[in-house]
């Protein structure tokens, strides 16, 4: 995870901020609440396999 402290050098306004998204579709951003951009990346070999095990499980479970 990495996070942009936006707020030191102004507020980031709502249309920058879709702006940053439109121009970024394959990051997940998010916005904290005073003014914070945080850049997840995304999940890896490990955490795939993890949740394709749970949501396996589950669906098996359903059944």
């Amino acid at each position: 995870m990495m996070l942009l402290n936006l707020s030191a050098i102004a507020p980031i306004k709502e249309e920058q901020y879709l702006k940053i998204c439109e121009d970024n579709p394959d990051l997940k951003l998010e916005i904290g609440q005073h003014g914070t951009l945080i850049v997840m990346p995304p999940t890896g070999g490990t955490s795939g396999n993890r949740n394709a095990e749970i949501t396996y499980q589950l669906q098996a479970w359903n059944k």
